[in-house]
């Protein structure tokens, strides 16, 4: 079974296999008309989805994940991603992950 988790640096380390750092993408909480937006919100996909280095770190990430989990269709499997809060940058990017893959992601911080 595959899990994809997001949380934040400043809570402690997750619990995963292979951890993940999204703390050096950019980060929405810093420009001060998204700060209240949700992560599910239109403008925070569109934000993410502007800067090519999410897209190219997001698809690394897939590619490694779609990887381990064919070398290992048996086991469990946890994936971590983390940045410095879990508030923006890493659970949307496993929540992007997870739906690509169509599994669930789940929010230590959110």
């Amino acid at each position: 079974m595959l899990k994809i988790c997001s949380g934040g640096f400043k809570f402690g380390r997750l619990n995963c296999n292979y951890i993940f750092d999204a703390s050096y993408l950019p980060n929405p909480w810093r420009k001060p008309n998204l700060k209240g937006a949700g992560l599910s919100s239109s403008e925070i996909s569109n934000f993410f989805n502007s800067h090519e280095e999410y897209i190219k770190y997001r698809t690394i990430i897939r590619d490694f994940v779609v990887g381990v989990a064919s070398l290992y269709p048996n086991e469990d499997i946890s994936i971590g991603i983390m940045c410095s809060s879990g508030k923006y940058r890493s659970p949307f990017l496993a929540n992007d992950i997870a739906k690509e893959l169509g599994v669930e992601a789940f929010h230590r911080d959110v």
